[in-house]
């Protein structure tokens, strides 16, 4: 599923609050959803070594940060990640648990929205 939360400044008549689309064939529509909201080049998704390997190809024309593992919900990792997402627009997690928590403190931290493309229903 894609989730979007916290609209900020001109995205705000973009995008809904809380919209989610659940379904089995949805990562081919993250780039048109996504586009609709952002410029690609706008938006980082972000993904560690397994959710990258799945969807890296479908989400080519997005600047890309990947874990080298797993990360950990760490106080630190969590604000290398807001460091390093400065300047976008807006946050793609590929991945749930610990990548949405990161996603969400970064984008909150740098006051843009964020999405998510849930891998597990945790």
């Amino acid at each position: 599923s894609i989730c979007q939360t916290m609209p900020h400044d001109d995205l705000t008549s973009r995008l809904q609050k809380d919209q989610i689309f659940i379904g089995t064939q949805l990562a081919a529509e993250i780039p048109s959803r996504i586009s609709t909201l952002v410029n690609p080049s706008a938006c980082l998704v972000v993904s560690d070594i397994n959710t990258h390997a799945i969807y890296a190809h479908r989400l080519a024309e997005y600047a890309q940060f990947c874990f080298d593992a797993p990360p950990k919900a760490d106080f630190k990792i969590a604000q290398d990640l807001a460091q390093k997402a400065a300047g976008y627009s807006m946050l793609l997690a590929v991945g749930s648990g610990t990548l949405n928590d990161l996603c969400k403190y970064a984008a909150h931290v740098l006051s843009i929205p964020y999405a998510v493309v849930a891998t597990a229903p945790s």
